[in-house]
């Protein structure tokens, strides 16, 4: 199912995918990460005004993705799904 997304919410997504990237980049030794982890950069990088319940934010946009089949837009990165919790893992 393709849901056309707002140009607002790629934007966002972009920036999500250019954090992840830059994390793993600044951490090489690190290969996974919780998404809910990350939350304190995506906010200081302005892509989210705060954090609600553990990581709310990230994981709506990350489960609208999931749904839609669009977890590709995330490129320099994978991202699983284990028991409701989402990890980016770094591409090998």
């Amino acid at each position: 199912m393709q849901v056309m997304l707002s140009e607002k919410k790629i934007k966002k997504i972009a920036r999500i995918n250019e954090s992840v990237n830059e994390y793993f980049h600044v951490h090489p030794t690190v290969n996974e990460v919780d998404a809910a982890h990350l939350m304190p950069l995506f906010i200081r990088k302005g892509i989210f005004l705060r954090d609600r319940e553990a990581g709310l934010p990230i994981r709506v946009i990350l489960r609208e993705l999931y749904k839609t089949n669009q977890l590709h837009l995330l490129k320099d990165t994978i991202v699983m799904i284990v028991k409701r919790s989402y990890y980016f893992y770094r591409l090998p």
